[in-house]
């Protein structure tokens, strides 16, 4: 984060669901159970499956590099994206363009979790970001750490 930057973040509605399962039927079968004498498959990532969050990671991963080549300064944790910018206009015009290559790629934001308005302080993953500061504080906690630019 750099001193006087513009933040947004984005929250991704059940992120893990929209990663649809192209692999072989052989293997779909081990994401099978039975509940009330009824089989059930699996056509989405279950949020049980211990590669979850490693293959959400990549493909995640894969777009934010894609909005760094435009360039848009992203961070990506699991289904949180904050989005940096130098201004206010430039923060707008990387939210639009974030959102927009999000849900091209099928996936729903969550409105209610995600920060719209570009600002120089934000509540991100648990943590009080200001970069008019140059701070990042721990929610509910005294310490404090200086973020070098």
């Amino acid at each position: 984060v750099r001193e006087g930057e513009f933040l947004t973040s984005i929250d991704l509605t059940e992120a893990y669901l929209h990663i649809i399962f192209t692999f072989c039927q052989v293997h779909r079968e081990y994401l099978r159970f039975c509940y009330d004498g009824k089989h059930f498959q699996y056509r989405a990532m279950p949020f049980v499956h211990s590669s979850a969050p490693r293959v959400f990671t990549k493909i995640l991963a894969a777009l934010a590099a894609r909005l760094r080549t435009i360039p848009i300064r992203v961070q990506s944790y699991l289904d949180d994206i904050l989005i940096q910018s130098s201004s206010q206009e430039w923060s707008l015009k990387d939210l639009h363009t974030t959102v927009s290559l999000l849900q091209e790629h099928g996936f729903s934001i969550n409105n209610k979790k995600s920060h719209f308005s570009p600002t120089t302080r934000l509540l991100h993953l648990g943590s009080k970001i200001d970069t008019l500061a140059c701070k990042v504080f721990l929610s509910g906690s005294e310490r404090k750490f200086t973020v070098h630019g």
